[in-house]
């Protein structure tokens, strides 16, 4: 994964609960809570909606999950497959 932040988001997207992706990826709430703001101020979109101390992947957030999990897909493929680390099979 490019971006620790994406593996964060990942994270809460799947948890739903920024409390649970904390204890999961073993840093503090508010570290998550930071990253994930940073992401929204980065791609100025909103990735989750917040609704009192829940929260909710709308589209854009559940789409970016998806390419963040194929990315990560095809990253292990390819290193998985790759016999020269480090080189390109290209």
């Amino acid at each position: 994964m490019i971006d620790f932040r994406l593996k964060v988001f990942c994270s809460v997207a799947r948890n739903l609960s920024f409390t649970k992706a904390s204890k999961e990826l073993f840093i503090s709430q508010p570290a998550i809570s930071k990253h994930i703001q940073e992401l929204e101020a980065e791609y100025k979109i909103r990735l989750f909606e917040r609704k009192g101390t829940h929260i909710e992947s709308d589209t854009v957030g559940l789409n970016i999950k998806n390419i963040v999990n194929e990315s990560d897909t095809v990253t292990f493929l390819y290193a998985e497959d790759n016999p020269f680390p480090g080189e390109s099979l290209v």
